[in-house]
């Protein structure tokens, strides 16, 4: 099996790393995929140019029709009332420590200290102090 000059001239030509050849770079990576299954042709043919293009327009189309489905599934998915994203975990280690980490914010102790004190992130005690007032900010709303 042999692949012709021009063939590599073509290859080289439309390499090019800029966007506005990123359809055509799908097209010709797709070319000596069937280059090694045996179909040859030579580009400097209009029969070659021509199944070089549309092996170069079918490479195109298919990340195309793969977004497409893609937002068609994620489209279908919010229908049926999937949520996507992800899911919030538990926080084994942050539920049983905020009745401490609340205890020692009412002393006046600093975020700081209290993490320090405990073993946790700062991030993690200004979140328990966040979800205790906005507990009893929903608490005073219901009544």
């Amino acid at each position: 099996m042999s692949i012709s000059p021009s063939f590599h001239a073509c290859l080289t030509l439309e390499r090019a790393p800029s966007e506005s050849t990123q359809s055509t770079q799908y097209g010709i990576s797709a070319v000596p995929l069937i280059a090694q299954t045996g179909l040859q042709f030579d580009l400097s043919t209009p029969q070659g140019r021509l199944v070089a293009s549309i092996m170069a327009a079918l490479a195109e189309f298919e990340p195309g029709l793969i977004r497409e489905r893609i937002r068609s599934g994620i489209a279908a998915a919010h229908a049926r009332g999937v949520k996507l994203g992800k899911r919030p975990g538990q926080r084994v280690k942050a539920e049983r420590l905020a009745p401490k980490v609340l205890q020692l914010v009412s002393e006046g102790r600093s975020y700081h200290f209290i993490a320090k004190e405990l073993h946790l992130d700062k991030n993690t005690v200004n979140a328990i102090v966040k979800r205790h007032k906005q507990s009893l900010k929903d608490s005073s709303h219901i009544e």
